[in-house]
């Protein structure tokens, strides 16, 4: 007995599933097999490049014509493959918001940075230490100023490819049973401010390489330095301008000086065992770490050889 699609649950479905059902039945029927609402099914097609039947399609077939669907594009970098109700929750609303646009990357992209460069477009900055953040699912360990996000994400792109050019995966870990350390962002030991001042930015998952059977966390970070800043009201802040200079726009209302983190530019990378307890912990600090490839081959050596060395104790009985 032919079972009713509307009563047939799809738990799990790929591009090419989710496209034949769209243009085979009409979105109520659809929706229904996929257990959500009529609009939420189209936002599903959105987040996995699906064209739909547009408005008065099922009409004209109905009276007998043959109108053409467009076909199935290919995946583009960044974009899920498939949908699952259980599996992706509220994360695909990165992929179906209007005033997010998405383009197909130039060149080589990897996909985690294709995701990033659109989660952190809409990130807040955090009051402290005026760094970008984002709790958004499926985004990578990356803590930068708005000014130096660039950097960071290209650095990440590149040391991403690097790793999977060597047959090394690389992972938002979502849902797995690994731990992510704090790590300090000071540039400099602070002699003004607690060294907890700088917040801890951790992402909701942690990013984690894979090397010889071994994880391996990453985490990208732009280092802070103590400032001496001025209230502006608002909320807001400015470093404390010299005394000698002249033109020095005054603030109404109640002001103080106090020192607090400020992004110093530069980048560092942090290299550790996600597995509790952690059992080694590497980094690296360079403010051009995304301009020289020869940098992060010598990263990845090291990250091998770590890797190697873990799992030959992990053989030892």
């Amino acid at each position: 007995m032919r079972q009713d699609p509307v009563n047939s649950e799809l738990r799990v479905v790929s591009r090419e599933q989710l496209y034949e059902l769209v243009w085979s039945t009409p979105v109520t029927r659809a929706a229904a097999r996929l257990k959500v609402s009529d609009s939420y099914a189209a936002r599903i097609c959105t987040a996995l490049d699906v064209p739909r039947p547009p408005r008065g399609w099922w009409t004209r077939t109905k009276a007998g014509q043959t109108p053409a669907r467009p076909p199935l594009p290919p995946p583009r970098p960044g974009r899920p493959l498939s949908w699952s109700k259980d599996a992706w929750g509220g994360s695909l609303k990165t992929y179906y918001e209007r005033r997010r646009v998405w383009q197909a990357p130039a060149g080589d992209i990897h996909p985690l940075a294709v995701l990033a460069t659109e989660i952190f477009r809409v990130a807040k900055t955090e009051p402290t230490a005026s760094l970008l953040v984002t709790r958004a699912n499926n985004a990578i360990d990356v803590a930068a100023s708005a000014e130096t996000l660039r950097r960071a994400l290209a650095f990440a792109n590149a040391l991403f490819l690097a790793l999977e050019e060597r047959g090394h995966s690389v992972t938002v870990a979502a849902r797995r049973r690994f731990t992510r350390p704090r790590i300090e962002i000071w540039d400099e030991p602070p002699v003004h401010c607690s060294e907890k001042a700088a917040p801890d930015l951790a992402p909701r998952w942690p990013t984690v390489a894979t090397l010889h059977g071994m994880p391996a966390g990453l985490a990208i970070v732009e280092t802070c330095r103590e400032t001496q800043m001025r209230y502006l009201g608002g909320g807001k802040f400015e470093p404390v301008p010299p005394r000698s200079r002249k033109g020095v726009r005054p603030v109404v209302g109640i002001t103080w000086n106090e020192w607090r983190p400020q992004p110093s530019g530069q980048l560092k990378l942090v290299a550790y065992s996600p597995i509790h307890p952690p059992r080694w912990r590497r980094e690296w600090r360079t403010s051009k770490l995304h301009e020289n490839p020869r940098e992060v081959e010598l990263i990845i050596d090291e990250l091998e050889e770590i890797a190697a060395a873990q799992s030959a104790a992990t053989a030892t009985p």
